[in-house]
């Protein structure tokens, strides 16, 4: 009984082994981006590139450009009466909703919150849904219009940005986000907050935008 060989040919493509590479990072002034949505970037490059036209703005002409807003975080990040026990507390209270809510009451007529409104009904094509700030440890500082809860620490809008304090990213979250305390369907975008140049050092906190998806279109119309 003869015994008969096959030999089986594998052929590699080089287009498998490119595929296979690991791609490259996104980055904006030293700080890489994190995508909720995979491949993101290479969906949506135009939407990309309005975003990061829009973090320039961002860190210009509303965090670095207004000293308070820095003031504001540091400020909280220094009150040692805001514990984790507290921070939830306040969380309750804010989600209970109600007017008389001491914190929500604050934060709506922190002077911070009504630059915040100042940008969002000025910026062109109102192009921004939200904008919310916290502190270090996820608490609001500032928010127009008013947010769902108080606490984002135990979120990955908060957790994916702020990271360890040291290397903090910019996080594009989830691109087909509805928020309904914004009433608007937008992408959410989380920027870390620097008490000096961006990207140097330790970042205090994370500034929270929600951009149109309306706005990003009408940016990207061929």
């Amino acid at each position: 009984m003869k015994t008969k060989m096959i030999f089986i040919i594998v052929f590699i493509s080089p287009y498998m082994i490119v595929a296979s590479e690991k791609k490259t990072p996104q980055i904006y002034n030293g700080v890489e981006f994190i995508f909720k949505n995979e491949g993101f970037p290479e969906k949506f490059p135009g939407y990309l590139k309005t975003i990061k036209k829009e973090l320039s703005f961002i860190e210009h002409e509303i965090i670095h450009k207004a000293r308070p807003i820095i003031d504001a975080v540091k400020e909280q990040n220094h009150d040692t009466s805001l514990t984790r026990e507290e921070i939830q507390r306040r969380d309750i209270s804010w989600k209970s909703g109600s007017k008389a809510s001491p914190i929500r009451i604050s934060i709506e007529k922190a002077r911070v919150t009504q630059y915040l409104k100042n940008i969002i009904q000025k910026k062109k094509e109102l192009a921004y849904s939200e904008i919310f700030l916290t502190d270090k440890q996820g608490a609001n500082v500032a928010a127009y219009p008013l947010t769902s809860d108080y606490w984002q620490g135990d979120e990955e809008k908060f957790t994916l940005a702020y990271q360890d304090g040291k290397t903090c990213r910019i996080f594009v979250g989830d691109f087909e986000y509805y928020d309904e305390s914004a009433d608007s369907k937008s992408v959410q975008i989380s920027v870390p907050v620097y008490e000096n140049k961006f990207g140097k050092g330790e970042c205090i906190g994370v500034m929270i935008i929600g951009i149109r998806h309306r706005y990003l279109k009408s940016q990207n119309r061929e």
